[in-house]
């Protein structure tokens, strides 16, 4: 007699970890990327590997059998607490997990937690930078003798082009492809992927916000030189707010491989553990970006769990005496505070694996 397969709905994901840390609104979406799998009694499901996990194995009906030699042998049943965490916890252990009576697995790439467990942070990303002396709210525009022609001048002076070497900074500008747009043209459309990188080079824009993100809903006007759609990219996230042409202008933008390629990868710098044994130990901190459950759940040892709202918040707050190391498992989290802190002045690298 076959198992009928069950119908996964979000009280099931809402169970498990570490997908219950994923915004409710996006529930449903993650639910997409799931599979499920009915496999035959004593099937093997997964085994212990020295490569890093691609897939997390969920048992949500049935039981398993955590092998671990011929004499140790543990049934793990959906109703265990065990079987809320992916079964490869078990296998750090070793061994292997063979399918028991009435078994039911969900399946879910890690990459796709990843993303979702970062557009549930997402409400705490800035989409575009803007320069504290320059940007305006409430529609009124503030503008200190900053002309059109002068959007090299202005983009040169950001901390973004502050963290990117001369050569990288020649190929970016000869691989902007200039768009011209109108009055009212919508750049970028909020809860859309991301797909470009854009520099204004003649006009201004006006960056629409969602009233449950961090300016509550209040609009920024953008000059030339200003940038934005950068963390949509280094994330791999949505865009999190709307930005409209306010006059007729020309961008220049890259595409998101190119921003990737001469942008993104030159700034994700690592250090392996001989490195950081040739730094004194005092200056260096260890962070962790993801949620505090996750960090309670399992962490590197010394890092300090700094979730991307906090670093967001207080950014200026780090110590520019201190070397910032993201610790392995962050994902595209550990990226985007790598971008943030880097273009906020500090030493910031990723904790090679």
């Amino acid at each position: 007699m076959s198992l009928q397969q069950p119908a996964i709905d979000s009280s099931i994901v809402k169970a498990l970890y570490p997908l219950s840390l994923v915004a409710d609104h996006l529930i449903e979406k993650l639910i997409e990327r799931t599979r499920v799998k009915l496999p035959e009694l004593g099937q093997s499901i997964i085994k212990r590997s020295s490569t890093v996990t691609s897939e997390y194995h969920y048992l949500i009906e049935g039981s398993v059998e955590h092998r671990i030699s011929f004499d140790q042998r543990k049934i793990i049943n959906s109703r265990d607490s065990a079987s809320a965490n992916p079964l490869e916890e078990c296998l750090k252990r070793g061994g292997s997990i063979k399918s028991g009576e009435g078994c039911c697995i969900l399946v879910v790439n890690t990459s796709d937690v990843d993303e979702f467990l970062s557009l549930s942070q997402s409400k705490g990303f800035k989409v575009a930078h803007i320069d504290e002396s320059t940007h305006t709210v409430s529609g009124q525009t503030v503008v200190e003798g900053e002309h059109e022609d002068d959007w090299t001048e202005r983009f040169l002076k950001s901390q973004l082009a502050v963290n990117i070497p001369a050569s990288t900074m020649i190929n970016m500008f000869s691989s902007l492809e200039d768009i011209e747009v109108d009055i009212d043209d919508e750049i970028i459309k909020e809860n859309t992927p991301g797909d470009y990188f854009y520099i204004i080079k003649i006009g201004y824009a006006e960056v629409k916000t969602n009233p449950a993100g961090p300016f509550d809903g209040e609009d920024f006007t953008l000059s030339p030189g200003d940038y934005f759609g950068d963390e949509a990219l280094v994330a791999d996230t949505t865009r999190n707010a709307t930005v409209v042409m306010k006059e007729s202008g020309l961008l220049g933008r890259l595409s998101n491989d190119n921003f990737h390629q001469i942008i993104k990868e030159p700034l994700m710098q690592s250090l392996s553990k001989d490195d950081l044994k040739a730094i004194e130990e005092e200056k260096v901190c260890y962070l962790d970006v993801r949620l505090m459950a996750e960090f309670r759940h399992e962490h590197y040892e010394t890092a300090k769990n700094h979730p991307i709202a906090y670093i967001r918040k207080h950014l200026n707050s780090f110590d520019h005496e201190l070397i910032y190391v993201i610790t392995p498992g962050c994902g595209r989290r550990g990226e985007l505070a790598v971008y943030l802190l880097k273009q906020a002045g500090y030493q910031v690298y990723l904790m090679a694996d």
